[in-house]
């Protein structure tokens, strides 16, 4: 993985309305690495250090969702949107 490009946006913007950090990455070959090819075990891990994932519904759209996908595969570059989104709120 490669981080192509960052911004920093300490006012409104674009992309909202609060302070923004914007990173552009390349995922290289990791593209090729859905969550059910990484392992039960890092799944397992990530749901557990990121609770309020639970409340993404994902494909199924209602809280949980992303739970019954995770395991099953999910895109890295969707993944890591979703665990960032998530820490974004762990304040």
């Amino acid at each position: 993985m490669k981080i192509l490009d960052r911004s920093v946006f300490v006012g409104p913007s674009v992309h909202a309305h609060f302070p923004v950090i914007r990173l552009t990455f390349d995922l290289g070959n990791l593209e090729e690495w859905p969550s059910a090819k990484i392992g039960k075990q890092f799944t397992d891990s990530l749901l557990e250090a990121l609770p309020g994932l639970s409340n993404h519904g994902c494909s199924y759209r209602e809280a949980g969702g992303f739970y019954v996908v995770l395991p099953k595969t999910t895109a890295l570059g969707w993944g890591t949107f979703l665990n960032t989104w998530q820490l974004s709120y762990n304040k």
